[in-house]
């Protein structure tokens, strides 16, 4: 209903406001159009305030800038890649593409959280050198966080 009714009020902009004549949409359906509109764009500023707070989170448990900011990349990646794609194909942004971009930036951050903690118990607490606590950090998260994301 979007598209037509940015047809129609394009038809009347054009031929009845000259007349002297304002005309505003009105009925359920450009209630739901509204109210769509208005929840995806406050469910993506909302993504955007969850990735500040993650970050600051990430920050505050794992101490190291550095490794906050090798976290929240990964996240966010996936997510600007699945966006491009989207605008390139013309797909617009509704409300359902907007939950699940929120969706699945919490089970990335989720995950990530996981991995970049457990590689540090074991780099920090068991002494391990990087490769090997990669390894075994791989081996204890890497198969249930391969479920998670399927």
């Amino acid at each position: 209903m979007l598209e037509k009714n940015k047809v129609f009020m394009d038809f009347l902009n054009r031929e009845i406001e000259p007349l002297g004549v304002k005309a505003s949409l009105t009925g359920i359906s450009e209630i739901i159009d509204s109210n769509n509109e208005y929840l995806t764009d406050n469910l993506m500023e909302g993504l955007i305030y969850e990735l500040l707070a993650i970050a600051l989170l990430m920050g505050l448990l794992f101490r190291n800038w550095r490794i906050t900011l090798v976290s929240i990349i990964p996240n966010v990646f996936p997510l600007l890649f699945i966006g491009a794609c989207m605008g390139w194909f013309g797909v617009h942004l509704n409300l359902s593409s907007a939950i699940i971009f929120n969706i699945a930036f919490g089970i990335t951050v989720d995950a990530t959280i996981h991995f970049v903690s457990t590689f540090r118990r074991e780099v920090i607490k068991h002494n391990k050198p990087i490769r090997i606590a990669l390894a075994d950090t791989i081996d204890e998260v890497g198969l249930s966080m391969i479920y998670t994301m399927l």
